[in-house]
Protein backbone atom coordinates (compact mmCIF):
# COMPACT_ATOMS: atom_id res chain seq x y z
CA UNK A 1 0.00 0.00 0.00
CA UNK A 2 0.94 3.34 -0.57
CA UNK A 3 2.14 6.26 1.71
CA UNK A 4 -0.87 8.15 0.60
CA UNK A 5 -3.74 5.45 0.79
CA UNK A 6 -3.17 4.78 4.19
CA UNK A 7 -5.40 6.07 7.07
CA UNK A 8 -3.92 8.82 8.45
CA UNK A 9 -6.20 8.78 11.40
CA UNK A 10 -4.03 5.36 12.06
CA UNK A 11 -0.91 7.33 13.37
CA UNK A 12 -3.46 8.68 16.28
CA UNK A 13 -4.35 5.55 17.46
CA UNK A 14 -3.34 5.02 21.74
CA UNK A 15 -0.66 2.02 20.83
CA UNK A 16 0.81 4.04 17.96
CA UNK A 17 1.12 7.11 19.88
CA UNK A 18 2.32 5.16 23.23
CA UNK A 19 4.71 3.61 20.97
CA UNK A 20 6.00 7.52 19.89
CA UNK A 21 6.15 8.79 23.25
CA UNK A 22 7.49 5.71 24.60
CA UNK A 23 11.05 6.13 22.27
CA UNK A 24 11.15 9.80 21.65
CA UNK A 25 9.71 11.36 24.42
CA UNK A 26 12.27 12.27 26.89
CA UNK A 27 11.83 13.59 30.62
CA UNK A 28 15.07 15.89 30.64
CA UNK A 29 15.22 19.90 31.02
CA UNK A 30 17.07 21.46 28.73
CA UNK A 31 17.28 25.22 26.67
CA UNK A 32 16.05 25.51 23.32
CA UNK A 33 18.18 26.20 20.18
CA UNK A 34 16.59 29.50 20.22
CA UNK A 35 16.08 30.38 23.44
CA UNK A 36 13.58 29.26 26.36
CA UNK A 37 13.26 26.63 28.38
CA UNK A 38 11.84 22.72 28.56
CA UNK A 39 11.20 19.78 30.74
CA UNK A 40 11.17 17.07 27.84
CA UNK A 41 12.64 17.57 24.83
CA UNK A 42 11.59 14.50 21.18
CA UNK A 43 14.20 12.93 19.78
CA UNK A 44 12.90 11.57 16.64
CA UNK A 45 16.29 10.06 15.55
CA UNK A 46 15.42 7.47 17.81
CA UNK A 47 12.47 6.14 16.18
CA UNK A 48 14.49 4.92 12.89
CA UNK A 49 16.14 1.51 13.15
CA UNK A 50 14.82 1.39 16.93
CA UNK A 51 13.56 -2.49 17.32
CA UNK A 52 11.92 -1.46 20.66
CA UNK A 53 7.82 -1.21 18.72
CA UNK A 54 7.88 -1.39 14.57
CA UNK A 55 4.79 0.98 15.23
CA UNK A 56 6.64 3.60 16.27
CA UNK A 57 9.46 3.66 13.63
CA UNK A 58 6.19 3.16 11.17
CA UNK A 59 4.72 6.49 12.61
CA UNK A 60 7.20 8.21 10.60
CA UNK A 61 5.46 7.64 7.51
CA UNK A 62 2.77 9.72 8.14
CA UNK A 63 5.28 12.64 7.67
CA UNK A 64 5.31 11.32 3.83
CA UNK A 65 1.58 10.79 3.38
CA UNK A 66 1.07 14.54 4.61
CA UNK A 67 3.66 15.14 2.07
CA UNK A 68 1.99 13.71 -0.65
CA UNK A 69 -1.19 15.14 -0.26
CA UNK A 70 0.24 18.15 -0.37
CA UNK A 71 2.01 17.43 -3.25
CA UNK A 72 -1.54 15.90 -5.08
CA UNK A 73 -3.09 19.20 -4.31
CA UNK A 74 -0.44 21.94 -5.64
CA UNK A 75 2.53 19.64 -7.17
CA UNK A 76 6.05 20.38 -6.14
CA UNK A 77 9.67 20.86 -7.37
CA UNK A 78 11.24 19.07 -4.40
CA UNK A 79 12.05 18.52 -0.35
CA UNK A 80 14.11 20.58 1.66
CA UNK A 81 15.51 18.88 4.86
CA UNK A 82 17.46 21.23 7.12
CA UNK A 83 20.53 21.40 8.85
CA UNK A 84 21.98 23.77 11.50
CA UNK A 85 25.49 24.53 12.53
CA UNK A 86 24.85 21.83 15.15
CA UNK A 87 24.34 18.96 12.94
CA UNK A 88 21.43 17.80 10.74
CA UNK A 89 17.93 18.52 12.22
CA UNK A 90 16.12 15.28 12.56
CA UNK A 91 14.25 14.40 9.52
CA UNK A 92 17.75 14.40 7.74
CA UNK A 93 18.65 11.01 9.04
CA UNK A 94 15.09 9.48 8.00
CA UNK A 95 16.31 10.53 4.59
CA UNK A 96 16.46 6.97 3.10
CA UNK A 97 13.15 6.50 3.78
CA UNK A 98 11.97 9.43 1.86
CA UNK A 99 14.14 8.72 -1.58
CA UNK A 100 12.35 5.63 -1.23
CA UNK A 101 8.92 6.68 -1.04
CA UNK A 102 8.96 10.38 -2.11
CA UNK A 103 8.93 11.00 -6.13
CA UNK A 104 10.83 14.14 -5.47
CA UNK A 105 14.96 15.39 -5.20
CA UNK A 106 15.47 15.75 -1.52
CA UNK A 107 17.74 18.96 -1.09
CA UNK A 108 19.55 19.79 2.04
CA UNK A 109 19.28 23.46 3.32
CA UNK A 110 22.27 25.14 5.23
CA UNK A 111 20.96 28.85 6.34
CA UNK A 112 23.54 29.51 7.89
CA UNK A 113 26.12 29.19 4.67
CA UNK A 114 27.50 32.82 3.68
CA UNK A 115 27.54 31.93 0.55
CA UNK A 116 24.20 31.59 -0.89
CA UNK A 117 25.31 29.06 -3.63
CA UNK A 118 26.75 26.75 -1.25
CA UNK A 119 23.57 26.97 1.09
CA UNK A 120 21.88 24.17 -0.96
CA UNK A 121 22.84 20.81 -1.45
CA UNK A 122 21.70 18.14 -3.82
CA UNK A 123 20.14 20.26 -5.99
CA UNK A 124 19.12 23.73 -7.81
CA UNK A 125 16.06 25.58 -7.29
CA UNK A 126 14.42 27.58 -10.58
CA UNK A 127 12.38 30.90 -10.28
CA UNK A 128 9.03 29.63 -8.84
CA UNK A 129 9.92 26.45 -8.19
CA UNK A 130 7.67 24.94 -5.25
CA UNK A 131 9.05 22.97 -1.76
CA UNK A 132 8.28 21.93 1.51
CA UNK A 133 10.48 22.03 4.46
CA UNK A 134 10.34 18.99 6.66
CA UNK A 135 11.71 18.93 9.96
CA UNK A 136 11.59 16.66 13.21
CA UNK A 137 10.40 19.39 15.64
CA UNK A 138 8.68 22.95 15.60
CA UNK A 139 9.21 24.66 18.37
CA UNK A 140 9.12 28.70 17.65
CA UNK A 141 9.18 28.61 14.21
CA UNK A 142 12.03 30.27 13.84
CA UNK A 143 14.71 27.56 12.14
CA UNK A 144 11.94 26.79 9.39
CA UNK A 145 11.29 30.91 8.75
CA UNK A 146 14.89 31.16 8.50
CA UNK A 147 15.03 28.41 6.18
CA UNK A 148 11.85 29.35 3.90
CA UNK A 149 13.70 33.30 3.79
CA UNK A 150 16.72 31.74 2.63
CA UNK A 151 14.50 29.35 -0.29
CA UNK A 152 12.86 32.87 -1.42
CA UNK A 153 16.47 34.08 -2.16
CA UNK A 154 17.04 31.43 -4.04
CA UNK A 155 13.76 32.19 -5.89
CA UNK A 156 11.71 29.30 -4.80
CA UNK A 157 8.63 29.41 -2.72
CA UNK A 158 7.43 27.33 0.06
CA UNK A 159 4.39 25.80 -0.14
CA UNK A 160 4.05 24.28 3.58
CA UNK A 161 5.98 22.83 6.24
CA UNK A 162 5.80 19.78 7.92
CA UNK A 163 6.91 18.46 11.36
CA UNK A 164 6.67 15.51 12.99
CA UNK A 165 5.87 17.07 16.40
CA UNK A 166 5.37 20.87 17.27
CA UNK A 167 6.14 21.75 20.31
CA UNK A 168 3.20 24.25 20.49
CA UNK A 169 5.38 27.47 21.08
CA UNK A 170 4.48 29.64 18.82
CA UNK A 171 5.79 27.89 15.25
CA UNK A 172 2.09 27.75 13.53
CA UNK A 173 1.95 31.24 14.11
CA UNK A 174 4.90 32.39 12.90
CA UNK A 175 5.04 30.91 9.85
CA UNK A 176 1.26 31.72 9.41
CA UNK A 177 2.78 35.68 9.32
CA UNK A 178 4.72 34.20 6.10
CA UNK A 179 1.71 32.74 4.63
CA UNK A 180 3.16 29.11 5.08
CA UNK A 181 0.82 26.46 7.08
CA UNK A 182 2.31 24.14 9.58
CA UNK A 183 1.28 20.88 9.45
CA UNK A 184 2.20 18.28 11.97
CA UNK A 185 1.85 14.59 12.95
CA UNK A 186 1.66 15.00 16.90
CA UNK A 187 1.64 17.75 19.52
CA UNK A 188 4.16 17.45 22.26
CA UNK A 189 1.14 17.90 24.62
CA UNK A 190 -0.37 15.14 22.62
CA UNK A 191 2.92 12.70 23.28
CA UNK A 192 3.08 14.27 27.29
CA UNK A 193 -0.35 13.04 27.42
CA UNK A 194 0.50 9.17 26.05
CA UNK A 195 3.86 9.02 27.82
CA UNK A 196 1.80 9.73 31.42
CA UNK A 197 -0.53 6.96 30.57
CA UNK A 198 2.58 4.63 29.85
CA UNK A 199 4.00 5.63 33.59
CA UNK A 200 0.71 5.33 35.31
CA UNK A 201 0.39 1.57 33.57
CA UNK A 202 3.38 0.53 34.63
CA UNK A 203 2.90 1.45 38.38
Amino acid sequence: MSANTRDQEAWHKSDVVHAVAKVCLKNSEYDFVRGGHGRSYVDVDELYGDSRDVDAERALDAVIDKLLAIHSKSPLRAVVLVERDSGPVGMIAASHRFAELVPLPLLTLRPRKRILRAALKGGQLKPGDSVVIITDVSTTGETIAEAARLILELGGRVTAAISFVDRENGAKETLRQMDIPLESVYTVSELQAAGRGLTECNK
